[in-house]
C-alpha cells in the first residue's frame, strides 16, 4: 500500500465519521522518489526541513513517522 493510498483511505474513514480529513505525507523529492530516485533532493536537509514546515503551518499537533530504506547492493 502506497502513501497516497494510506493518506485517502484515513481520510475516508474519517469522513464516514463525519470528522475532518487530516491526514497527509510527504516524501523527500516529492512523489517521483516513489518510482524512481532523485539523490538530489533526497540529500538536501534544507529542503526537506522547508518541505516540512510548509505542511505543518498552521497545524497544532503533528505525528511525524520518518521512514528510510536504504536498498545499496
Amino acid at each position: 500500500m502506497n502513501m497516497d493510498h494510506m493518506k485517502t483511505s484515513f481520510n475516508e474513514m474519517l469522513n464516514a465519521q463525519k470528522q475532518k480529513a487530516i491526514y497527509s505525507y510527504i516524501t523527500a523529492g516529492g512523489d517521483r522518489v516513489l518510482l524512481t530516485s532523485q539523490e538530489a533532493p533526497e540529500d538536501d536537509p534544507a529542503l526537506r526541513a522547508r518541505t516540512l514546515h510548509k505542511v505543518c503551518a498552521g497545524i497544532k499537533r503533528v505525528l511525524f513517522v520518518g521512514i528510510s530504506c536504504g536498498m545499496s547492493v
